[in-house]
């Protein structure tokens, strides 16, 4: 199980009510032969980074994904992998965020709680039809439907602030370095069988809250006991 060739990965990674972390992960594909990839530049780890920071920062449609205020964003990797999924190169590129960047949405809600974005490709089925990141707590969840889901108004917010978000990247790397190295956009990278790479045409976002068990392992219980008094 390989990819088809080299490929970069994005990985932002934050807090959660200061003792939780989460992180999200999105590819960014070639979209031309050759399948290659230049290594990663400081300075295009850097404009990744101000991509996402100002997605998650947002305080207004279309651009706001609607995260709670006590998520924060602590850095955004920028990396080459290779063909087996390992690091490419010697540099790895961590770029902090410089300031305080958290969610502007109201509402405490659960830290397992998430939300999971589902990119889709050309191919309608099979490998690299599909990938999928989860984000974290949204301030909607305070607000879903009378059915427990969120409204179709709600998830379509959600889909067309995450559609911004790919298509600020994308920007990013179409405009590097005059467009002169091959093409390169979000997408989806697969290595079952031989491999297959596909730029994300669509954006689809479901209705139901998701869980993510691993964001919620560091908060302590702290149970609260209470005695049962016998009968009189």
């Amino acid at each position: 199980m390989v990819f088809p060739g080299y490929f970069h990965r994005i990985v932002a990674i934050g807090s959660l009510y200061a003792a939780e972390t989460f992180n999200f992960t999105l590819s960014v594909v070639p979209t031309e032969s050759p399948l290659d990839t230049e290594e990663v530049t400081p300075e295009l780890a850097n404009a990744v980074r101000t991509n996402v920071e100002n997605w998650f920062k947002a305080a207004s449609a279309p651009a706001a994904p609607g995260i709670i205020t006590r998520c924060q964003l602590l850095e955004v990797k920028l990396n080459r992998i290779d063909a087996s999924g390992k690091y490419a190169d010697n540099e790895v590129h961590t770029v902090p965020v410089s300031n305080t960047t958290s969610g502007q949405a109201a509402g405490n809600i659960a830290s397992q709680l998430a939300l999971a974005v589902t990119l889709r490709t050309a191919r309608e089925r099979g490998r690299g039809s599909r990938g999928r990141f989860y984000l974290p707590p949204l301030g909607v969840f305070s607000g879903l439907g009378t059915d427990g889901r969120l409204t179709t108004v709600q998830a379509a917010a959600v889909a067309t602030s995450a559609k911004s978000l790919i298509e600020s990247i994308n920007l990013t790397y179409w405009a590097r370095d005059g467009g002169l190295r091959p093409a390169m956009m979000v997408g989806v990278a697969s290595d079952v069988g031989s491999g297959i790479f596909e730029a994300a045409t669509r954006v689809e976002v479901g209705r139901v809250p998701d869980t993510i068990r691993s964001r919620r392992s560091s908060l302590a219980e702290d149970h609260q006991e209470v005695t049962i008094a016998p009968p009189a």
